[in-house]
C-alpha cells in the first residue's frame, strides 16, 4: 500500500486479487449428503434434511420413533400421562437428529474452509499494469504541446 501511494498508482481490488491470488482445486463448499428417511407411514423419502413428518430411525437393531410435531394427548386432563412424555421424547428424537444431520455437514466442509488462496507468479503482470496506469497519468499531466 505505502508503495502505491509512494508512486502514486491505484489499482482496483479485484483486478489486483485476480492477477496475483488463485484457489487450487477449488470445489463446492458444501458438500451435499443425501439421506434414506424412513417415515412412519411406511414411505423412503431421499433429501439432505429429515421430512416434517414422523420417522422412524434404525440405531443399533431398534426402531426409534422421531416426529417434529406434537401435541399433549389429552388437553383438558390437568396431569401429564407416559403417553404425554413419550411425545416429547419423539420430539427430542427429532430435534437431535437435525442436529446430527446440521453437525456432519459443517465437519465436511471444515478442510475446504481452511484452504487458502494461493499466491501465483504475475507479479510481471501486476508490474503491466502499474506501469500503464503511470504511463495514462503521465499523458494527462503532460502540457499539450510536449
Amino acid at each position: 500500500m505505502a508503495d502505491m501511494r509512494r508512486i502514486s498508482c491505484e489499482i482496483e481490488f479485484f483486478k489486483w486479487f485476480e492477477m496475483t491470488c488463485k484457489i487450487d482445486n477449488q470445489i463446492e463448499s458444501l458438500q451435499v449428503i443425501i439421506n434414506k428417511w424412513y417415515t412412519t407411514s411406511n414411505k423412503v423419502v431421499e433429501s439432505i434434511t429429515p421430512p416434517l413428518e414422523g420417522i422412524n430411525i434404525p440405531i443399533a437393531g431398534t426402531v426409534i420413533k422421531a416426529s417434529p410435531f406434537k401435541e399433549k394427548s389429552d388437553k383438558s386432563a390437568a396431569f401429564v400421562t407416559s403417553a404425554d412424555i413419550d411425545r416429547v421424547v419423539e420430539q427430542n428424537n427429532y430435534s437431535n437428529q437435525i442436529l446430527h444431520v446440521i453437525s456432519r455437514q459443517i465437519e465436511d466442509t471444515k478442510p475446504i474452509i481452511s484452504r487458502k488462496p494461493t499466491p501465483t507468479s504475475t507479479s510481471s503482470n501486476l508490474l503491466r499494469l502499474i506501469l500503464k496506469d503511470l504511463r495514462l497519468k503521465e499523458s494527462f499531466n503532460s502540457p499539450m504541446g510536449s
